[in-house]
């Protein structure tokens, strides 16, 4: 009986560390998801505009020059602030298949710009923390 109760016992120490010579199948419980949820999450529902408000700055005029930085701001309600430095356009946007289309109020005309696929890059410009 003692040599079964030591048997049993080593059997089941065995087992919990996984020197069993029985196997188990392996449930890997582990799933990859696919990142465009996420990435889709930034976007409104119907995908056209931000969710929440985003900035992206660029390149910066010199130290003590007039003027700051290339700065572009899309708002969630569809608005954008593109801040050139140191002149204000504004207008309205829409994102198309990672194409953002900007129409400005006084009309004048603006070159689309890509959009990286993770969203962090507007053309050269990098989004802002």
């Amino acid at each position: 009986m003692r040599s079964f109760l030591i048997s049993l016992s080593l059997s089941l120490s065995l087992a919990a560390c996984g020197g069993g010579s029985s196997s188990s199948p392996s449930t890997d419980n582990t799933t990859t998801e696919d990142p465009e949820p996420e990435v889709a999450s930034v976007l409104t529902e119907d995908g056209l505009h931000f969710a929440e408000d985003r900035v992206y700055e660029g390149q910066c005029a010199p130290p003590g020059s007039r003027g700051g930085c290339h700065t572009i701001t899309l708002h969630a309600d569809g608005t954008v602030d593109n801040m050139l430095f140191d002149a204000m356009i504004t207008g309205t946007y829409e994102i198309q298949d990672h194409t953002l289309k900007i129409t400005t109020t006084d009309g004048s005309g603006f070159e689309d710009m890509e959009l990286s696929e993770d969203y962090s890059k507007l053309g050269e410009l990098d989004l802002q923390p």
